[in-house]
C-alpha cells in the first residue's frame, strides 16, 4: 500500500502541468526589531522595573468616596411630570381649541403724534435756517467783579461765625432729651389723601358725553301786583 501511493505521487509530480503555475515575487522581511521598537521595548522594561521595586512605605492611604448613581425622589418626580406633560401634549385635542381672529393694530402714527413731528421739524428747520444778519448789536457792560464794603463786612461776620462755631467749648452745653416726631401722615390722613385723588380723577376724567341738555327757567323774584296788594290789606 505505501509503495502504490509513493508510486502515484510520483507520478503526479511527473506529469504535473508547469503552466499552472503563478509568478510571485520573493518578499525579504527583516526579523529583527526597529530602533523605535526597541526604545519602547526598553520604556516598557524599564517602566515594569520601577512598578516591581516601587516601596509601599511611599504609599498614602486614601479612602474610596462611594456615589449613589441612582436618582433621587426629586429628580424622579420631576422626570415623572415632564413624562406626563409630554403624553398630555401628544394626546392633546385640538378639536377642542376656539377659533380666534387675529386683530391687526395700525402701527402708523395718530394725527397728534404727526402734528407734534411736524413741529418739531419745523422749529429744527427754524433754528438751522436762522439768519444771523437779522440780530441787533449790543454792547457789553461789563461790571466789577470785586466785592463791595457791605459783601466784605457779609463775609467777615460769617467766617467769624464759623470760627465761633469751630472753636466752641462743648462743656458749656446742657444735656437734652430729643423729642422724635414722626413727619409720616396717620392712617386718617392717608385715607382723606386717597379719597380727595380719587374725586381729582373721577372729575378729569368725567364723560362730559353723558350730561343731558337741560333748559334754564329764569323766575322772577319780586312779588306781582296782586301779592302786594294783599301784603297791604294784611297790614
Amino acid at each position: 500500500m505505501a509503495d502504490q501511493a509513493h508510486a502515484a505521487v510520483v507520478k503526479s509530480a511527473a506529469t504535473f502541468d508547469h503552466s499552472q503555475l503563478k509568478h510571485t515575487e520573493t518578499e525579504e522581511k527583516n526579523p529583527l526589531p526597529t530602533k523605535e521598537a526597541l526604545k519602547q521595548a526598553k520604556q516598557h522594561q524599564t517602566f515594569i522595573q520601577s512598578v516591581e521595586g516601587h516601596s509601599k512605605n511611599n504609599l498614602r492611604h486614601a479612602e474610596t468616596l462611594e456615589k449613589n448613581s441612582l436618582p433621587d425622589p426629586t429628580s424622579i418626580e420631576a422626570e415623572k411630570k415632564e413624562v406626563e406633560l409630554r403624553q398630555g401634549i401628544e394626546s392633546f385635542n385640538r378639536e377642542s381649541m376656539h377659533h380666534t381672529e387675529t386683530e391687526v393694530k395700525n402701527p402708523l402714527p395718530d394725527p397728534d403724534a404727526i402734528a407734534t413731528e411736524k413741529r418739531e421739524s419745523e422749529l429744527r428747520s427754524g433754528i438751522e435756517q436762522f439768519s444771523k444778519d437779522t440780530l441787533s448789536h449790543t454792547d457789553t457792560v461789563e461790571k466789577n467783579p470785586l466785592p463791595d464794603k457791605d459783601t466784605l463786612k457779609s463775609e467777615k461776620q460769617h467766617q467769624g461765625l464759623i470760627d465761633e462755631v469751630e472753636h466752641f467749648s462743648k462743656q458749656g452745653l446742657h444735656h437734652t432729651d430729643a423729642n422724635v416726631k414722626n413727619p409720616l401722615p396717620d392712617a386718617e390722613a392717608i385715607q382723606k389723601e386717597k379719597v380727595e385723588r380719587q374725586r381729582l380723577s373721577s372729575i378729569e376724567t368725567f364723560d362730559k358725553s353723558n350730561l343731558q341738555h337741560a333748559e334754564t327757567a329764569e323766575k322772577n323774584p319780586l312779588p306781582d301786583q296782586k301779592t302786594i296788594e294783599a301784603e297791604k290789606a294784611a297790614s
